[in-house]
């Protein structure tokens, strides 16, 4: 959802802002680590890099992505998936 997505970004954000107490950082980076984990962990990152979110965010969606396909997917689906990723980058 939409609130889902914000609190992500969110996350990122604190994760990188230099003003974020060790507190706030450590347990945004624990969301951003479950949110890799979940079974639509790359429609989410589908989500971050079509609409119009932060760099940070959209970096973020990225490396979801990365894992993803390093980790999760055979040949067939990595294909598939950098096929899409080629399309929203407009370079097909």
């Amino acid at each position: 959802s939409q609130s889902n997505l914000e609190e992500i970004v969110g996350a990122v954000q604190a994760i990188l802002d230099p003003t974020s107490t060790t507190v706030k950082r450590t347990a945004a980076h624990a969301l951003c680590e479950q949110v890799k984990l979940l079974p639509n962990a790359t429609e989410i990152a589908f989500q971050l890099l079509t609409v119009d979110y932060p760099l940070s965010a959209r970096m973020f969606a990225l490396n979801i992505l990365d894992g993803w396909v390093r980790t999760r997917m055979v040949v067939e689906e990595a294909v598939a998936l950098r096929d899409r990723i080629w399309s929203l980058l407009g370079l097909v």
